[in-house]
């Protein structure tokens, strides 16, 4: 087994299936498209498609149950397994798969170039015009915070000098 890094598109809508035993499952099909830059041409050339299937079991499977949707683009890093297998017509074929990686969808630009504020669970902070996500943000830090900024040199983190600091 090999421990492999990429980025792809989920093809399948996932949904949580349970084993006869009781055990929940959750299967990703992940598409990672391969190309290079044509600098002749001035275009990008599709080279290949390596399919890998996801599995996830247990608690890690009713967790992530209603993260991923068809078409979300996600990274996806772990130990990949191959296994060999006959079509109906005889054909040997070969599978590629992941049990329980680790899976993070990236956000995908809306037509103004900014990212998706909630696909799948994951948001990204919109820090424009100084606003944070629509507020502004504390003038200063709050009174009883430890690790709130000083004023001048005293990095004392707000606590008495016969103190220790709060860590």
């Amino acid at each position: 087994m090999a421990e492999v890094h990429f980025r792809g598109t989920i093809t399948n809508d996932p949904a949580l299936a349970f084993t006869p035993q009781g055990t929940p499952s959750l299967k990703l099909r992940v598409a990672e498209n391969h190309s290079f830059y044509d600098k002749d041409r001035q275009e990008w050339k599709q080279t290949g498609t390596t399919w890998r299937d996801l599995t996830f079991w247990g608690k890690k499977a009713e967790e992530l149950d209603g993260a991923f949707r068809k078409n979300d683009w996600v990274a996806v890093s772990g130990k990949e397994e191959s296994r060999e297998w006959e079509t109906k017509t005889g054909e040997k074929r070969t599978s590629l798969g992941m049990r329980d990686p680790l899976v993070g969808i990236i956000p995908k630009p809306n037509r103004d170039g900014q990212g998706n504020q909630q696909q799948g669970g994951f948001q990204q902070s919109n820090q424009q015009n100084g606003n944070y996500n629509g507020q502004q943000p504390p003038a200063q830090p709050p009174a009883a915070d430890p690790w709130g900024a000083q004023s001048g040199g005293n990095y004392n983190w707000g606590a008495p000098e016969d103190e220790e600091p709060p860590f």
